[in-house]
């Protein structure tokens, strides 16, 4: 994937330069020099703060179950910090976990009670990766993670890819299109709402100017990204 990932990021930047042209070319980077305030680096907490995260980057690799890794890793830092809880407790935005709780309830009990819905619709599609059941997974995947957002739809999706013929294409397909899916909208990501929430008072961010930046760039990357991969697997390479 990051071959495919660096080329759809030079598509990517790209597509901005043209959109944005206009605004972009009489601007200038003024550097000014600001009186600022020495920083005290608190080398102990930042070397243990590398070693747990170093821990975690290994516990992923090795395939441990990520949930767990994290928590591990999060709970090794904070008592080895020896640091009182409150600072960490402190920075959490815990309007944002209600908000990710919320959003995997609702999206765990649209499953639960639709679940024949689901079964129908899954058996209902082509199981064998051909160009029809390629196109069909990533116009859904784009659909979809903009109606659920890209990480619960994710969750949604894996009901059918353990039924495709080739499922580890199918999961590179799905993690691709999703994330790219996360482009078109405001709500096609929870990393969308993080941002727009922060830029509000500065810069707030609409809809209809996400969507019409959102748009092109979506299409034109998704569309990319799945060809190089179509070509991956058409070469032997997945």
């Amino acid at each position: 994937m990051v071959p495919i990932g660096l080329i759809c990021l030079i598509v990517n930047w790209l597509m901005l330069m043209l959109l944005y042209r206009r605004s972009l070319a009489p601007a200038a980077i003024h550097w000014q020099q600001f009186a600022t305030t020495k920083v005290v680096v608190q080398r102990t907490l930042a070397v243990k703060s590398v070693c747990a995260f170093s821990g975690l980057t290994v516990a992923f690799l090795a395939g441990a179950p990520m949930d767990v890794a994290a928590v591990t890793a999060a709970t090794v830092l904070l008592v080895w910090a020896n640091r009182p809880p409150r600072e960490a407790l402190e920075a959490v935005d815990w309007s944002l976990l209600l908000f990710f709780a919320g959003l995997f309830v609702v999206v765990g009990g649209f499953v639960k009670v639709d679940q024949d819905l689901l079964n129908t619709w899954i058996n209902g599609l082509d199981t064998q990766v051909r160009s029809a059941s390629v196109m069909q997974i990533s116009v859904a995947t784009i659909i979809g993670s903009n109606l659920f957002s890209n990480v619960p739809f994710v969750l949604i999706a894996s009901q059918w890819v353990k039924q495709m013929s080739n499922p580890q294409f199918v999961w590179f397909l799905l993690a691709l299109t999703s994330t790219f899916a996360g482009n078109l909208t405001l709500f096609g990501s929870v990393a969308n709402v993080i941002v727009a929430q922060g830029a509000q008072r500065r810069a707030p961010l609409r809809f209809s100017d996400f969507l019409w930046a959102g748009l092109p760039i979506t299409l034109g990357t998704a569309s990319v990204g799945v060809l190089l991969l179509w070509s991956f697997l058409a070469w032997g390479w997945i």
